[in-house]
């Protein structure tokens, strides 16, 4: 998990800029460390349209190198469903900032 979490961070650090408000989680069964899992499930929480493409754009290569399964909802879906929390989902982008 800790790579897939390292290069999808990657991946969010250079997409930020395109799509500031994103926040990336990970979450199925890489989260549930399943020994050799179908596929990498990923979820982006975004605020527009705009970034929606610009997410899909920026995620076309690396989705074409790996079994990449791509969830994209806006803030008020999120809010609404409470995916993120229904699914146990783990933040990669951007860190959560550990309170002291």
């Amino acid at each position: 998990m800790e790579e897939v979490s390292l290069t999808l961070r990657e991946l969010a650090k250079l997409l930020a800029a395109k799509a500031p408000t994103a926040e990336w989680y990970l979450f199925g069964s890489v989260v549930r460390r399943v020994p050799l899992p179908s596929d990498i499930d990923v979820v982006i929480v975004y605020s527009n349209i705009s970034d929606a493409h610009e997410l899909r754009e920026g995620l076309r290569s690396y989705s074409e190198s790996v079994p990449l399964h791509l969830l994209l909802l806006r803030h008020d879906e999120e809010n609404e469903l409470q995916f993120v929390r229904d699914q146990r989902a783990i933040r990669i982008f951007p860190e959560e900032v550990s309170k002291r």
